[in-house]
This record gives C-alpha cells, structure tokens and sequence, in this order.
C-alpha cells in the first residue's frame, strides 16, 4: 500500500483514522450515522487517488436548508396532483419513472455501457400510462412489447459493445425503474380500485415510507453503532432500521388506518410490509452507485440528489403495497 502524501488543510478532528475510501464515498441514505460522512465522489476518484479525511468539511446548515427546500417543491408538486385526480397523478408518476431511468442510464453510458435509451424509456412511459389505462393487462403487454423492442434495437445493430451486457442493463433498468414504478400507477388507476380509492392507497404507500426514511435516519443518526449491510453500506445501522420500522408500523395503524379506504388490518400490514421492502429498495440503490462509483445519481434535486436517489425505497414498497392489497381483497 503506498504511503500517503502530506494533504493541505486542517485535520479532520484530533486524528485520522485509516478508513475504507468505499465506506465514505458511497454512504447514503436514511440509515446513515452521520449524513455529512460523504465525501464529493468526484474529488476522490479524479484529483487524487488516496483519500484523506483532513480535507472533509461538513456542509451543515446549508445543506439542510437544500434539502429541505428541495423536499417541500417535491412534495408541492405531488400533493396538487392528487388533489387534481389519478390522471394528473399518473402524469407526475410518469415523469418521476422516466427522470429516475434517464439518470440510471446516463451514468451507465459514462461508464461505457450503451443500453438501449430510447426503446426503454419509452417502455418505462408506456408501462405507467398502460398501468393506469389498463390496469395489470396493460401492464404486461407493454413488458412483452418492451422485450421484444429491446431484442429488436440490437438485433438492428443500435448498440456499441457487448450484447448481453448492454442488453441485460436495459431490461434491468427497464424492470427495476419502469415496471416497479408503475405499480403506483397501478394503484392509483380507477381501472384498478373504483373511484378515487386507488389515490389513497398509493397515499397510505407513500406515507409509511416517508415515516420509515425519517425514522431510519433519525434513530441511525442519532444512535446508529451496528452496520446492518456493510459490504453495501457501511453507515447503515441496525438501530436506524428498528427505528425505521417503528415509525412505519405507527404511520400504518395511527395514521393510514383513518384514510378511506385503509382499514386497521390493512394499515397495519402495510407499515409492517413497509419496513421490509424499503430498505431492500435504498441497500439495492447502493449497491448500484457502489458499483458505478458515484455518490448520487444526479444533481436533480439539491441536497437529495437525482430523483432516483429518493424513490429508491418507494420503487420497492409500490409492488409490495399493491399485492398486499391484493392478497387482502381491497377495494
């Protein structure tokens, strides 16, 4: 191992201590200890290749203004849609799937992959319009007809490189951002649940993973010591996910359970379904970055990062609400 350089800079508290570079770059999420560990991605892997702590100065305050601005204009932008109905929910679900999946796939291409964009994207548009359009039949079609469009693209000759590579990252794109995503079509769609019933079980979906973010991250943060996933995210703690299922379940049964249609029953089984799929769907999203070496998808959304790096647990937990529903005879 070469022996490190003398850095410019003030020391990074009274010592530093010879830490695993991955463990740093690519901590994220809401079971971090410490949501300022994270060091610029970029600055580590271009200006020097050995990485010294000394040089990390926390962002702080700023930071949590960003975030926070950031998570009101999103959550102003959602709420006005339900208000407005399923068809404009639909429409701001659409453009949330195809922002995550064109983030996904620019950063494959700047690793020198070349998934077929075009005939996924507009896969990933049509799952969540046939979704709401035609319920589960849709939903399958446009998968079939996404399969075959993307054998087609590089039977034609539309991509560089490996085949089975580059095929293999566009139907995972595809399945994991486009079909996952449009389960909250799915859910939302009158041709699903009669009404506007659907609106309220995507509602119930979208409050129990907020209470299991917030509660991971604060529980974690604050008394985070056990790594729950370490070769994926090393920040991750055992305490941040009870107190991501705790905020959940109490989300389901307290709040959820008092929204028309939620029963108690099906509240409860969904906070508890909750805390099961979205720490699937945020270790997964890790795994990914930790793999593409970034620390965010994109610079979408400032202070959170790309719109992937937010519905990262949601994308999980659509699926998962809407057979738990199922399996319940709801609606």
């Amino acid at each position: 191992m070469r022996q490190s350089h003398r850095r410019r800079g003030r020391p990074f508290g009274p010592r530093a201590e010879r830490t695993d570079p991955s463990a740093v770059v690519f901590d994220d999420g809401p079971l971090a200890r410490d949501a300022d560990d994270a060091v610029d991605p970029e600055r580590f892997f271009e200006e020097d290749p050995v990485l010294d702590l000394r040089d990390h100065q926390p962002e702080g305050k700023r930071d949590l203004n960003k975030r926070l601005i950031s998570a009101t204009a999103v959550a102003a932008v959602v709420i006005a849609a339900m208000v407005a109905g399923p068809a404009a929910t639909a429409v701001v679900i659409a453009l949330a799937v195809t922002t995550s999946l064109s983030e996904l796939f620019a950063l494959l291409r700047r690793r020198g992959h070349h998934p077929a964009t075009p005939v996924a994207m507009l896969g990933a548009a049509g799952a969540v319009a046939a979704s709401y359009l035609r319920g589960p039949a849709g939903l399958q079609l446009v998968v079939v007809a996404t399969s075959v469009a993307v054998f087609g693209w590089y039977l034609a000759g539309g991509s560089r490189g490996s085949v089975v590579t580059n095929a293999g990252l566009s139907f995972a794109g595809f399945a994991w951002i486009g079909v996952f995503g449009s389960y909250a079509a799915l859910l939302a769609s009158p041709a699903t649940f009669s009404g506007h019933q659907g609106i309220y079980y995507f509602l119930g979906a979208l409050l129990c993973t907020i209470a299991y973010d917030t509660g991971a991250y604060a529980v974690g943060r604050r008394f985070g010591k056990r790594v729950l996933a370490g070769s994926i995210s090393p920040h991750k703690t055992l305490e941040g996910a009870f107190g991501g299922t705790v905020s959940s379940v109490l989300m389901g049964a307290v709040v959820v359970s008092g929204i028309p249609p939620w029963t108690l029953s099906q509240a409860a089984a969904l906070g508890v379904v909750v805390a099961v799929a979205a720490p699937v769907g945020d270790l997964f999203e890790s795994l990914v970055k930790r793999d593409l070496k970034v620390k965010d998808m994109s610079s979408l959304l400032p202070g959170h990062g790309g719109m992937l790096d937010r519905i990262d647990a949601l994308l999980f937990v659509l699926p998962a609400t809407y057979y738990l529903l199922v399996a319940m005879h709801a609606g």
